[in-house]
């Protein structure tokens, strides 16, 4: 059960608040939550060799102790994880460290764990407090209820075969995952039980609609995990260690939908609709926004979706004179886009000096975050501040940028997740919207609007503090899902209007 599903390549939480505390009440909160015990003496070691879609890309190593009383009893649990990806020929290897303290019954006492890869560093600090279970995903504070009790994951097999399997019977287990750090819900079916071991299957807390398939020997540990979202399929297997780190697994075609465009699309293009099946039951439909409207769901897991060339935007002044109150969120610094730091204020208010009104500014801004950074993988899911100065990032250091530097500037921003068609496939991507009189979508990696409908939205709004793990995941769901994207119809533009191909 140890690795969740990996879609990053990252539900919503039950029953839990998640509730924003101060930023000042972060050191006193993990300090309250006390230390992890020693280990005491060591009952197993296992390693994992980790496939992506049979292609080699890292390994999971987790060590066992038992806690003696006077350390609080149960288990220590030692977890480490290093998985490698490729994309457009760029290495970044992910690794994760994680020690967890249970009770005799897997009950979740304490986490601490530490994600890191190049450009980015996640901590994540988890343990009981009164009534409540409290999280910290580095300045954010989390609190859910303590009842029913949480399990811990990383060995909610070993435990459940403790107790005794029955095949065919299923239950529904509330287990901590760290990944989204917070608790949720899953089901699970036993498959097979005997004393000589165990198959069964679960669900995801970081992937909704993913299911696990565990085999287990007569101690009750994994053998081999089968995790499946789609098309995307990641296999753990028992091995001798250490194991070294590979090269990794190539996620370019993961990433992407291919498709057959009709004559003419996109440069011609003012309008196209298209069919979607096999889009996730569990997730929400795509919204609706500039460019981009649902036509109908003609069956579950199915869609009409209709892109358009978006209105342009109407001319403002500079600075904006008045933003509604619903927008004004949108204005406001965040964990990831650092719009208030004197670096990225000094960047925006360079870049639209002279500004003959907000169009202007925004295209400015947007000209500002492109040309500064470098398109590459070396710092993956980095903060609007680290891509500055780092000068390097993909699509969505661009967004972060591009939002952090718009706010900073005056101008609401916030983040899009998706779908971009480019070479005869629909990618994973990230870009903006800012609001002038209404959102309009902004792509930094175009220096300005969308002019062709190739934008399809999934997820809105990912930059708001407690969203983006769950947003981030359910887009990446459906570009892993067995998502099929068919060209209904095209309306070209006017002869006037058209472009070369």
């Amino acid at each position: 059960m140890f690795l969740g599903i990996v879609v990053v390549l990252t539900a919503t939480q039950a029953g839990a608040c998640r509730c924003a505390d101060p930023l000042s009440r972060v050191d006193e909160v993990v300090r309250a939550l006390g230390e992890l015990p020693a280990p005491g003496e060591r009952l197993s070691q296992d390693w994992y060799r980790v496939e992506i879609q049979n292609q080699p890309a890292g390994f999971v190593h987790n060590t066992v102790y038992r806690v003696p009383p006077g350390g609080g009893g149960g288990y220590l649990v030692r977890h480490q994880s290093r998985v490698a990806i490729v994309r457009q020929g760029e290495r970044a290897v992910i690794e994760e460290n994680t020690a967890v303290h249970e009770n005799e019954d897997g009950h979740l006492l304490r986490l601490r764990k530490t994600k890191t890869q190049p450009g980015a560093r996640e901590r994540i600090e988890a343990g009981r407090s009164g009534s409540e279970f409290v999280t910290v995903v580095n300045d954010e504070i989390r609190r859910e209820p303590l009842s029913p009790p949480i399990f811990a994951i990383v060995r909610l097999e070993w435990h459940l075969f403790r107790q005794g399997l029955r095949p065919g019977a299923r239950l529904e287990v509330r287990v901590y995952d760290a990944e989204n750090g917070g608790a949720c819900r899953i089901p699970i079916e036993v498959r097979e039980a005997s004393a000589t071991g165990a198959s069964i299957e679960a669900g995801s807390c970081a992937a909704p609609g993913a299911v696990i398939a565990l085999r287990l020997d007569g101690e009750g540990r994994i053998i081999e995990s089968v995790q499946t979202l789609g098309r995307l399929r990641i296999r753990s297997v028992r091995a001798e260690g250490p194991l070294d780190v590979p090269h990794g697994a190539n996620l370019d075609d993961l990433m992407a939908i291919r498709v057959e465009p009709l004559a003419g699309y996109p440069h011609n293009a003012r309008r196209a609709r298209l069919r979607l099946s096999n889009f996730p039951s569990e997730l929400p439909a795509p919204p609706d926004g500039a460019g981009q409207r649902v036509l109908g769901r003609l069956a579950p897991g199915s869609f009409e979706i209709e892109l358009s060339v978006p209105d342009p935007p109407p001319h403002l002044p500079y600075p904006l004179v008045e933003v509604p109150p619903e927008v004004v969120p949108h204005l406001a610094p965040a964990a990831q886009v650092q719009s208030d730091h004197p670096e990225i204020v000094a960047a925006a208010h360079e870049a639209t000096r002279g500004a003959s009104d907000a169009l202007d500014a925004v295209l400015r801004l947007a000209r500002t975050a492109n040309r500064r950074l470098r398109s590459d993988m070396k710092t993956p899911n980095a903060s609007a501040l680290d891509a500055w100065r780092a000068e390097s990032g993909d699509c969505s250091e661009r967004a972060l940028l591009l939002a952090a530097l718009c706010r900073a500037a005056g101008i609401p921003a916030r983040g899009v997740l998706g779908l971009v068609y480019s070479d005869r496939a629909f990618g994973f991507h990230m870009w903006n919207e800012v609001f002038l009189g209404g959102w309009i979508p902004l792509d930094a990696g175009l220096e300005g609007l969308p002019a062709r409908p190739t934008h399809l939205r999934l997820a809105i709004d990912p930059l708001l503090p407690g969203m983006a793990e769950r947003e981030t995941r359910e887009a990446a769901g459906v570009v892993a899902s067995d998502l099929k994207i068919e060209f209904v119809s095209l309306e070209p533009l006017s002869p006037a209007e058209s472009a070369p191909p």
